[in-house]
């Protein structure tokens, strides 16, 4: 049997499936992907709750260098609205700033630069830095927050030890090779890092900076020519990964990812939870290409 004759029975084999079976198939699979995501989020939310709780007091909420207006006692419900507002205003700024400037990187290619002759990724760079600040920085603050608030005895040296170790295991986890539940763990904990500095904020101040990021975000992600949605977007038309920018139920060797479409791994993880398909086959019927025969 030829080629072209192979090629005609794949194709046929793929229409007389069963509609009502793929429903449910598919049905199964967007629920467990659902459910993948859910988990991630009712983790940071314990976390933040629990940092919250052990390492933010009274007077951290006004030590933020951001807080161009910082609440009194005696100050009237106008002006705190208003000075929260500022606050939130200028929070935004710097985040539609980074986006933007992010954005016009990855856009125009502007990622790459010869150093003492090695071709050095800018934008790997700028992710490993701030990922470093994150974790060792507010982390540090943050567990050593923890241990002063449980009495665990721990010198200087062993926590600088092991918080260097946890930096450094994270970089390598989240823009590397690692487990892909090591991986998650780690941004996990990055979202829950950057929460609980939200929570150091005054309260009117967080609620103000919630509100306006939330209609950021929704204008950045479901506009045609939104930032997050130009480069969400872009990655995928160059079939490449974004590791460190969106969490992923499918996706921990990041340098393997670049050479093929995110989508591909998160059908084919999604697929294998279901325990009664073969992966790789469902990915091949979703990946191929169509085939042109002559019937004549």
């Amino acid at each position: 049997m030829d080629n072209t004759s192979t090629q005609r029975l794949e194709i046929e084999a793929r229409d007389n499936t069963d509609p009502e079976k793929d429903y449910k198939e598919n049905l199964r699979f967007f629920c467990i992907q659902v459910k993948n995501l859910f988990k991630p989020l009712l983790i940071t939310f314990c976390l933040v709750s629990w940092f919250s709780l052990t390492t933010i007091d009274e007077k951290s909420s006004n030590l933020s260098p951001t807080l161009v207006y910082k609440q009194s006692s005696g100050d009237s419900t106008s002006t705190i609205l208003g000075g929260s507002l500022i606050n939130a205003l200028i929070v935004l700024g710097s985040i539609v700033g980074m986006t933007l400037l992010f954005v016009l990187c990855y856009v125009l290619k502007l990622y790459k630069v010869r150093i003492f002759n090695y071709l050095e990724q800018l934008i790997y760079a700028w992710l490993g830095l701030s990922t470093s600040m994150i974790l060792g920085g507010t982390g540090g603050l943050t567990f050593y927050g923890i241990i002063r608030y449980y009495n665990i005895a721990m010198d200087y040296l062993t926590f600088f030890f092991c918080l260097w170790n946890f930096v450094a295991v994270g970089l390598l986890c989240i823009y590397y090779h690692a487990p892909l539940y090591i991986q998650q763990s780690y941004l996990v904990v990055v979202s829950a890092l950057l929460a609980t500095n939200m929570a150091r904020l005054p309260e009117w101040t967080a609620w103000c900076v919630v509100s306006v990021v939330s209609i950021y975000d929704l204008f950045a992600v479901l506009c045609p020519k939104g930032p997050l949605k130009m480069l969400i977007t872009t990655a995928e038309e160059r079939n490449e990964a974004l590791p460190g920018l969106l969490y992923s139920v499918g996706m921990a060797d990041t340098s393997k990812s670049m050479k093929a479409s995110p989508g591909v791994y998160q059908v084919q993880v999604g697929i294998d939870d279901l325990e009664n398909k073969n992966s790789f086959e469902i990915v091949d019927n979703i990946t191929s290409p169509e085939v042109e025969t002559d019937d004549t």
